[in-house]
């Protein structure tokens, strides 16, 4: 889909990020809910505000929990910086961020954000299962 995009004049540089249309859910968006003093998600993986369940998709768009929980570009993300990071966005091209590896290749990984800044999205919706007679 993006490299349709960019044949047909879309610009789309290593600088350029993708909103995924996942958000933090409400419960998950303090340090109560969250239940730990720093980071974005509970480290016990049964917790509701731990890595895999902490966001959810916006709009109804799917059912279950976007399957995003080792896609994260760092082991400290979903990092919530500044108790205001509640979106997700989609990286490309090599990042430098105080709180990440040097040089990390962010192609097709993760990283919680603020929602208010402008970036290009996708739109879709989950596809239903449907069982043939073949």
């Amino acid at each position: 889909m993006l490299d349709k995009a960019k044949s047909e004049g879309v610009r789309f540089d290593n600088g350029d990020n993708i909103w995924i249309g996942a958000r933090r859910r409400a419960a998950c968006s303090t340090r109560e809910g969250i239940g730990a003093e720093e980071g974005g998600f509970n480290p016990d993986p049964n917790h509701p505000c731990s890595r895999l369940q902490a966001f959810e998709w916006v709009n109804g768009v799917a059912q279950n929990p976007p399957d995003i929980e080792d896609r994260w570009i760092a082991e400290v993300e979903p990092l919530f910086y500044d108790n205001a990071e509640n979106c997700v966005e989609l990286l490309k091209g090599v990042r430098n961020w105080e709180f990440w590896p040097k040089d990390v290749v962010g192609d097709k990984k993760l990283n919680d954000l603020y929602c208010g800044r402008h970036l290009y999205y996708f739109c879709g919706k989950e596809a239903p299962i449907v069982k043939t007679d073949k």
